[in-house]
């Protein structure tokens, strides 16, 4: 086995004042301390003694003369074109480091070490169906796209220094003008923050728009991970009955709470539409209480019959309680990691201070890419493209479903989105059947069971559509009816 050069010894203090210990000496004491406290372990190798002597500023025989005590006493080996090597002397094979005793102190952690925990349980799917958000080569962004990569990598000096900590300037106006064309929210450049994602965006809007422990709505069913960071930054997220008539406006009005969080335009993870009725009232709640609505418009582009409907944002202009949240992950491909926050006029300069602190900007190269992509129109034909690309996915995904599953169930999706949720219509515990179809079938798949806080009647699974061929989805539904008929049968794990 190759050894170990060790940098350790570098840390080495030498005493150069009247009355210290000779400098050969203390070199020895050193090293030595270094193995004993296991700092410097067997098989290290050492630097050579010109190296070290260089090093630390002292004559060459300093050093071999401490290497040679080191080897004499067995704590050094010489080895043939490694100079010398940490071993142990023969009596101290089984000793261990040497340790000073010191009373056992119970370390305290944050109460928000469990969320942080529990957060690990929703874990990054394989590329599989029926995997959510799973990118492919024929919905990435094209030959377009990669020429303005490449062009932009060609003097990457220009763009890697620290970015304005709200984004760079044209792209922040490339999403402004995209929104106003696209979700019909009319915002200046000033208006947007570009952030890593809408997570970031999230935590943005708990540490500049509420307190410690405040009460904030999130629907039910919702997507976990961003009601986990609601806790985990110190708001206390209360559930609101998500059904497809709409929500219950009158549970949002007697709240309390400071604010809700909401999919409008395709709600997370049954695909509704909020009608207007409930858009109007939660604008009006909103306003008359003081609170704040967070909008996640995760893949608002991405209606398949006609228009996309407008942002719940474009509604609230004038009264600025809607702070809106994008991400390009859905168009571009989720490693881009991408998105931006637009927020109520006045924040905006809060907001941005806020990304500074957080991690202090988005990386420009990426910004400069994706602004040129936008600017010259490329970003909404390559929505166009997806779109048309998606909608023949989720026809053949609807087909099979309806085909092969609609005994146990049925599909409630709007016409939207890169994914599906099929609600089982008889009894059925959706988590341990996706584990037996990700073990027996190779499917990947996310229940509904797991996006509920308070309700106990839904069972189902997610299904994503957008990063497999129409053949892939056809031949992944029937492997999942096969699975299902197993598991209901009493053949599946768990049962």
């Amino acid at each position: 086995m190759a050894a170990r050069t060790s940098s350790l010894t570098l840390d080495i203090e030498l005493d150069t004042g009247e009355g210290a210990a000779p400098l050969k000496d203390q070199v020895y004491q050193a090293l030595l301390a270094g193995i004993r406290s296991g700092s410097l372990r067997p098989g290290d190798r050492l630097p050579s003694s010109r190296a070290l002597s260089a090093r630390l500023g002292v004559g060459r025989v300093t050093v071999t003369a401490a290497y040679a005590r080191l080897r004499d006493e067995g704590w050094l080996a010489p080895r043939a074109g490694s100079g010398s090597v940490v071993t142990l002397p023969p009596g101290d094979r089984a000793a261990a480091p040497l340790s000073v005793a010191v009373p056992a102190v119970q370390k305290r952690v944050s109460p928000r070490a469990s969320l942080a925990l529990e957060a690990l349980s929703f874990r990054v799917q394989a590329l599989r169906p029926f995997a959510i958000a799973s990118p492919d080569y024929e919905s990435l962004p094209g030959k377009k796209w990669t020429q303005i990569v490449a062009r932009v990598s060609k003097s990457p000096w220009l763009h890697n220094g620290y970015c304005e900590p709200c984004g760079y300037p044209p792209f922040r106006e490339a999403i402004a003008n995209y929104v106003r064309r696209a979700r019909g929210l009319n915002c200046a450049p000033e208006d947007v923050i570009v952030t890593s994602g809408i997570q970031q965006g999230l935590s943005m809007c708990v540490q500049v728009l509420f307190e410690p422990g405040e009460k904030i709505l999130v629907e039910d069913p919702g997507y976990q991970p961003h009601r986990q960071a609601l806790a985990y930054f110190g708001l206390r997220p209360e559930p609101v009955r998500i059904e497809e008539p709409g929500l219950d406006l009158e549970a949002v009005r007697s709240s309390g709470a400071r604010g809700m969080l909401v999919t409008p335009c395709h709600q997370y993870p049954m695909g509704y539409l909020m009608g207007q009725k409930d858009r109007s009232g939660l604008i009006g709640w909103a306003a008359s209480s003081g609170a704040w609505l967070i909008e996640d418009d995760y893949d608002g582009e991405l209606r398949f019959d006609g228009a996309p409907h407008s942002a719940l944002a474009s509604a609230d202009a004038a009264r600025g309680s809607v702070v809106y949240l994008g991400s390009f992950t859905k168009m571009i491909y989720p490693g881009f990691n991408m998105g931006y926050l637009i927020a109520p006029k006045g924040l905006a300069a809060a907001f941005g201070g806020a990304k500074m602190l957080n991690d202090r900007h988005a990386s420009e190269v990426h910004q400069v890419i994706l602004a040129e992509f936008i600017a010259g129109g490329r970003y909404e034909a390559h929505v166009r493209r997806l779109k048309k690309l998606y909608k023949a996915r989720r026809a053949a995904m609807i087909e099979a479903a309806q085909s092969l599953l609609g005994r146990y169930g049925r599909i409630v999706s709007g016409p939207q989105g890169t994914h599906l949720a099929f609600q089982f219509s008889i009894p059925v515990d959706d988590r341990k059947l996706a584990q037996f179809l990700r073990s027996a079938c190779g499917l990947e798949l996310r229940t509904l069971s797991e996006c509920c806080i308070a309700r106990r009647d839904l069972s189902g699974l997610i299904l994503g559509f957008a990063g497999f061929t129409e053949e892939q989805i056809r031949e992944g539904m029937h492997l999942m009816a096969k699975g299902i008929e197993r598991f209901l049968s009493g053949q599946g794990e768990g049962r």
